[in-house]
């Protein structure tokens, strides 16, 4: 929940936090972390996985969806994807 809405608010992804720590930690190079980034640039979040691991009924995702996230998967679907290169 904390990445999903990380990339909503600045557009961070979980994929640029472990590739870079990949990276710093030498067990793959620049042009490599590059490659698996674009590979999964137009990946978007999906928050039906963590509702179905809570076991969330119907009801309560609607209810979460109108109080929580209509804003936040409105800006989601405007975000413009990005790609890396090195």
């Amino acid at each position: 929940m904390h990445d999903f809405l990380k990339f909503k608010r600045i557009g961070y992804r979980k994929q640029i936090d472990q590739l870079s720590r990949e990276i710093r930690h030498g067990r793959i190079k620049r042009s490599q972390a590059a490659l698996a980034f674009n590979s999964y640039a137009n990946y978007i979040p999906s928050i039906e996985l963590f509702f179905k691991w809570l076991d969330v009924s119907e009801s309560g995702k609607k209810w979460f969806y109108d109080h929580h996230l209509r804003q936040e998967l409105d800006a989601l679907s405007s975000f413009e994807n990005c790609t890396v290169s090195y």
